[in-house]
């Protein structure tokens, strides 16, 4: 789940309402968002639970994360048993959740910076 004040900062960058409408949680920082109810395609579901698993898993650089640690993703498969022949689409859906996560908590970041 992503907090509850980088939801509602992301829809009001891109000139949008959150799903709760932009009632703030007063715990929003703490709080994660809970009105995110889009389902995930079942094709998805695997990738995405893959993802939950290292999406912390992150090689920094001088500004930050820069990338997914992708020998982690590879330790996740392994743990979760997944043959190497089905790894690589998985690696993409993977890379892109990491990828569209990092861009949202980049958009929430400069909307916070706007309002300062």
């Amino acid at each position: 789940m992503i907090p509850c004040r980088d939801c509602i900062d992301t829809w009001e960058a891109y000139g949008e309402d959150p799903p709760c409408g932009g009632a703030c949680n007063p715990d929003a920082e703490k709080t994660a968002c809970d009105q995110i109810t889009e389902p995930l395609h079942p094709d998805n579901l695997f990738a995405w639970s893959l993802f939950l698993l290292v999406q912390d898993q992150h090689i920094y650089g001088p500004a930050g994360p820069a990338a997914l640690s992708l020998p982690s993703v590879v330790a996740a498969c392994e743990l979760m048993q997944i043959p190497p022949g089905e790894r690589m689409p998985l690696f993409a859906s993977v890379r892109a959740a990491y990828h569209a996560a990092m861009e949202a908590k980049v958009v929430a970041a400069q909307s916070r910076q706007k309002k300062d």
